[in-house]
């Protein structure tokens, strides 16, 4: 975990110099060079944020999540979120490496369109397959559904997790 860490990092000490670069070609920053900064940013804090819960001595993000709904858990679940929680790491990391390549690489409307249109979709997916991922290898009283992980999620905030 400590190379996707790294590799998040390294991520970004790139990727932030080439939107530089590509706004020091006009002048001024574009609004679409913005944009990405945006994007990028947020790709690379929330996979920052899952990550670093990865370090050796801290427990999974996800892990965190399904603590609030059941405290005690069997070892399976905890190995099922922690992967869960190294899942959404790597899926920032692809979103920000794939925003980065196609603003640099592709027609821009392509770009905007994998970030406004592209990016909640693949977020949509990848909350689908991790419910269809938790049906298939946990029992049923490991499993929470939809609403009872927003409940868990929330309660996670409200206590704890401040």
């Amino acid at each position: 975990m400590r190379r996707i860490l790294r590799g998040l990092v390294a991520l970004g000490c790139v990727a932030y110099p080439l939107v530089a670069l590509w706004a020091g070609r006009h002048g001024q920053p574009r609004f679409a060079d913005l944009a990405l900064a945006e994007h990028l940013g947020s790709m690379l804090v929330l996979g920052a944020l899952f990550g670093n819960t990865l370090r050796p001595g801290r427990t999974a993000l996800v892990t965190r999540f399904a603590a609030a709904r059941q405290p005690a858990m069997s070892p399976r679940l905890r190995r099922y979120t922690r992967g869960v929680t190294a899942a959404w790491t790597l899926f920032f990391a692809a979103m920000a490496a794939v925003s980065v390549l196609l603003f640099v690489l592709g027609p821009l409307r392509d770009w905007a369109w994998f970030a406004s249109v592209g990016t909640p979709l693949l977020v949509g997916s990848m909350f689908v397959l991790e419910y269809l991922a938790r049906r298939a290898w946990l029992d049923a009283h490991e499993q929470a559904g939809p609403f009872e992980a927003i409940r868990a999620y929330m309660a996670y905030r409200m206590g704890a997790g401040r």
